[in-house]
């Protein structure tokens, strides 16, 4: 119940020829490096800190769904992805980049992205979250559903909302896609 200390280990194990080793805490300024600070970042949306204080990149793997064309109407062509049911950030829009992995485990070339987590109140009703990723640069993007497509997640924009209408919501895209070409320090 979380309530032993290192002494407490040594004098369990000891018996069984087990060294126990105490580890300094790992801090990032004031706040110590844990799990549950890191689960706070993700909570927050705060993408960076949780990177900084993991030590890597915050990545999620999903499969790719066949969405309704929504994004499409919307001037935003997306590719929808399925993520595991696992620990995941603050609902709502993100930059980041995302690439397909190949049924061998090699992973294609990042390429930077706009997305949605969540369910797209807008224009969907009671729908399960979901990734929705547009990439930015102007190529084709090619995948099959089911195939495996890897999300990094760089900086949080703003929450998902339900907004009164589709074009407010598409005016919404507009700017989500101006900024994240700029944190992403890409070209328009």
């Amino acid at each position: 119940n979380r309530a032993g200390v290192i002494d407490d280990l040594r004098t369990l194990l000891a018996p069984a020829g087990i060294r126990v080793f105490g580890v300094s805490a790992v801090r990032m300024g004031e706040k110590i490096i844990q799990s549950t600070a890191i689960r706070g970042a993700l909570a927050d949306g705060n993408i960076h800190d949780a990177a900084r204080m993991s030590g890597r990149p915050m990545e999620w793997t999903g499969r790719l769904e066949k969405g309704a064309g929504v994004g499409r109407k919307l001037g935003a062509r997306t590719i929808n992805l399925a993520l595991p049911n696992e620990r995941l950030p603050r609902l709502g829009v993100y930059a980041g980049r995302v690439r397909r992995v190949t049924r061998s485990g090699g992973r294609g070339r990042a390429r930077a992205a706009v997305m949605n987590l969540g369910v797209a109140p807008t224009v969907h009703a009671n729908r399960r979250v979901f990734l929705e990723a547009h990439i930015l640069d102007r190529g084709p993007v090619r995948g099959n559903p089911g195939d495996v497509w890897q999300v990094e997640m760089k900086r949080f924009l703003r929450p998902e909302k339900k907004f009164e209408t589709v074009e407010a919501l598409r005016e919404a895209i507009s700017r989500d896609i101006v900024r994240s070409r700029a944190v992403l320090g890409i070209g328009g």
